[in-house]
């Protein structure tokens, strides 16, 4: 999840970067057994913490464009908080 997030604190959205990342990231979560997945999740909020402190309110305020989409970095930092906190109540949800 952190490729993406520190691509909004950097406020330059590179699409090729964020796929290649994309895919580094993504072979690494698929080598991991279920114990190194919940450690990776567990340290979500340590992540967030790290790129989120270190910003200012004028951080939060610039602009960038991203998928099509133009917004403050504030606005897409959260939607992508949200919307990962969402899918992951939604897929961790009991049947």
């Amino acid at each position: 999840m952190g490729p993406i997030h520190h691509t909004i604190k950097a406020g330059v959205f590179d699409l090729e970067t964020w796929r290649n990342t994309r895919r580094t990231e993504e072979e690494a979560a698929k080598a991991r057994s279920l114990a190194q997945a919940r450690d990776a999740i567990g340290k979500q909020s340590a992540l967030f913490e790290e790129l989120l402190r270190s910003c200012s309110d004028a951080d939060f305020r610039a602009a960038i464009e991203m998928f099509g989409s133009k917004g403050s970095r504030g606005c897409m930092m959260v939607s992508l908080v949200l919307s990962t906190t969402l899918l992951s109540a939604l897929s961790c949800s009991p049947i």
